[in-house]
């Protein structure tokens, strides 16, 4: 029952007594106007439970409390925060004493005049204290906080580095961070087929920098929406952009890739490839040959230069010899792992 209505019964139910209790005079009651000549109801059936839960309240303690006057906590909302090169909690409240009284307790917190709001650094132990701190005074809205998070957990599996690189770049300063929470699941589960299917990290990488060309076009529209004529004036509209033949077979095979394996459509034979165009290779000479090799000063280079020249291999393929694929007696070198288009 709402406390004006409460106390009115009480003094109408005490009305022409002394009151004697000191209850009456808590900050709680005090300003709520003693009229009992304009109310004309019957209170005999409710004023003996009113009662009872007053001397309780009473005895408690509970009228000192900001919860017995305010029926809801103060609403707290977290929210993810970029601001001045580091990412932050941002602290957002209606306009609350209390509250700012809390926050400016916490370590490191500051106020932001751009966001109108308190801050934090974004680590767990900041986190924590927060929660500590507004623990029973206010409740927070993480939603935002929460889904900023699992992205952040998201976009470094569906990078385009290699095994041996290292990025300094902030994940939300990559492409993959302003996918849309569809597109970026479509990007995940690409890039786990790849490697499913045993790709190296190589065409991981150019495969899915080609897909990633196609969602960041897209923006919000789901890839898994598009159908064939969808791609068709896709693939017409990045090659009059200037995608070269060799870019745009790429490209497709990337895509084809997606739709086919991850996807299981079956209408990429209706999208035309487009002609390659045939260009003679460029030869070193002998002496040109000769002249690279010397130039190299260190013995293991130089090995490798003349195996590589010699045997026809590709860098990928020198780099991952073992001295045991070597046979000398035979003058023989095994290839366990050779390049695509290679006979097996």
């Amino acid at each position: 029952m709402h406390l004006q209505v409460v106390y009115l019964l009480v003094c109408w139910n005490l009305r022409g007594r002394k009151i004697s209790t000191p209850f009456f005079d808590t900050p709680a009651l005090k300003h709520y106007p003693l009229r009992i000549e304009q109310w004309k109801i019957n209170v005999s059936y409710h004023i003996t439970p009113v009662m009872q839960s007053l001397s309780t309240i009473y005895k408690a303690g509970l009228w000192q409390c900001n919860s017995f006057v305010h029926s809801e906590m103060e609403k707290v909302l977290l929210k993810p925060l970029y601001h001045r090169g580091q990412e932050s909690i941002g602290i957002y409240y209606h306009k609350s004493a209390l509250l700012t009284a809390i926050v400016r307790q916490l370590p490191h917190s500051l106020w932001s005049q751009t966001h109108t709001c308190w801050y934090i650094p974004l680590n767990e132990k900041g986190y924590q204290q927060l929660c500590t701190m507004l623990q029973n005074k206010a409740t927070l809205n993480t939603v935002a906080l929460t889904a900023y998070l699992n992205k952040k957990k998201e976009v470094p599996t569906t990078l385009s580095k290699l095994p041996t690189q290292q990025s300094a770049q902030p994940v939300t300063d990559t492409v993959a961070w302003t996918l849309t929470e569809q597109n970026l699941a479509a990007l995940k589960k690409f890039i786990e087929q790849l490697k499913l299917k045993a790709y190296s990290a190589s065409t991981i990488r150019t495969y899915r920098n080609e897909f990633m060309q196609l969602l960041k076009l897209l923006r919000n529209k789901p890839v898994d929406e598009l159908m064939a004529d969808d791609l068709r004036r896709y693939m017409v509209y990045v090659m009059q952009k200037g995608l070269s033949e060799n870019g745009a077979h790429s490209r497709l095979n990337a895509l084809k890739f997606y739709f086919e394996q991850v996807l299981g459509e079956r209408f990429f034979w209706e999208i035309p490839r487009p002609k390659k165009q045939q260009q003679l290779p460029h030869f070193f000479n002998q002496d040109e040959v000769a002249s690279i090799i010397n130039s190299v000063n260190n013995k293991k280079h130089k090995v490798m230069l003349m195996l590589a020249y010699s045997a026809g291999l590709r860098v990928s393929e020198v780099v991952a010899i073992k001295t045991f694929e070597i046979d000398s007696n035979r003058m023989t070198i095994l290839i366990t792992q050779p390049a695509p288009g290679y006979p097996s």
